[in-house]
């Protein structure tokens, strides 16, 4: 059977109205739902809780730009390792 394949577009995850730790647990959630090569726009409130959503995403294999230098994020879901 053949895995899903990423939508065509990002997927938005708006998590300005959150707090760490809950930010990244919503983004968490979010990207474990979709297929590998999926992107993510993660929009937040502040530097901080990007900067906390960025160390989770690489520390986990997720691929990770900034497009823009604060609160914009765009992650890359990392292929499920068996």
């Amino acid at each position: 059977m053949a895995s899903p394949s990423p939508p065509s577009h990002p997927v938005t995850c708006d998590v300005r109205a959150l707090a760490c730790p809950f930010a990244v647990l919503e983004v968490k959630r979010q990207v474990a739902a979709l297929p590998p090569g999926a992107v993510v726009e993660v929009l937040s409130a502040d530097a901080w809780t990007a900067l906390d959503v960025e160390v989770w995403a690489r520390r986990a294999g997720h691929g990770v730009e900034r497009p823009n230098a604060t609160t914009v994020l765009l992650l890359v879901r990392r292929p499920v390792v068996p």
